[in-house]
């Protein structure tokens, strides 16, 4: 929603069919994936056909949807935001050649305690919504970004949610200078748009009844009470949480 303030950058709300990561294998994930291994699909089929010219077609159909839409909005920049998304890191850097990555990191107790909050039954590849496997999915998914980068250091920009909320300006300029872009004061007024987020986006839906970028949701977990089962688990994964920068135990 920040980003999407910039008058060059369109970021429209979830995008799931790209990668179906919400349990509809009807996505371009799948398409692609029968185009380039399918026995009648054009890479297997037709000679000169490869699967970089599949993923070319496909980088340029999901330009194509939404270029009225940035027409009509006079921008020339796409950001799509689907957090499940990072299960398919290593495709979306190889289909989409040309983009980047702006990952963003929060301390995994408040990511678990936000999860679990929501009401979902379950989580996508983790089974049972709980503290447990939110705790888990988190290093799982966290790891296989750091990996990613890794092997792709200068397509992956990694910025911590503190600092979004403490000291949004400076990680904004941060942004959109990888962007090629140049700082515009509006995104921080969010709140003033309109961002037409549907009603399952319960991500965006829940941003935009804020009216101001709150600092308190930084390391909002010291303000909760754990539980003893809560605080077991995330010594479990100390080393991995300080590894990604985050400190040990529950301070309250």
């Amino acid at each position: 929603m920040l980003l999407g303030c910039h008058p060059r950058i369109c970021a429209p709300s979830e995008t799931p069919w790209v990668f179906g990561v919400y349990g509809d294998d009807i996505s371009l994930r799948a398409l692609l994936r029968q185009l380039c291994t399918s026995k009648y699909g054009p890479v297997s089929s037709i000679g000169g056909v490869s699967s970089n010219d599949v993923h070319l077609a496909a980088e340029q159909f999901v330009l194509n949807i939404f270029d009225g839409k940035m027409r009509a909005e006079q921008k020339d920049t796409l950001v799509l935001k689907t957090p499940d998304d990072i299960v398919f890191i290593d495709e979306i850097l190889e289909v989409f050649r040309r983009s980047i990555v702006i990952h963003v990191r929060r301390d995994v107790r408040d990511v678990a305690l936000s999860t679990t909050a929501t009401g979902w039954s379950h989580l996508n590849f983790f089974g049972v919504n709980n503290f447990d496997n939110s705790v888990r999915r988190w290093v799982a998914w966290e790891k296989q970004l750091e990996a990613a980068k890794a092997r792709n250091a200068d397509r992956i920009i990694s910025i911590r949610y503190e600092d979004l909320v403490l000291r949004p300006e400076i990680t904004l300029r941060r942004i959109v200078q990888r962007l090629h872009l140049s700082y515009h004061p509006e995104m921080l007024s969010y709140w003033k748009h309109t961002h037409g987020a549907p009603e399952w986006d319960l991500g965006s839906l829940n941003a935009a009844n804020f009216r101001n970028i709150e600092p308190t949701r930084a390391l909002a977990y010291r303000k909760h009470l754990p539980s003893a089962e809560q605080r077991r688990i995330i010594a479990d994964h100390e080393s991995d949480i300080i590894a990604f920068g985050y400190a040990p135990g529950w301070d309250e």
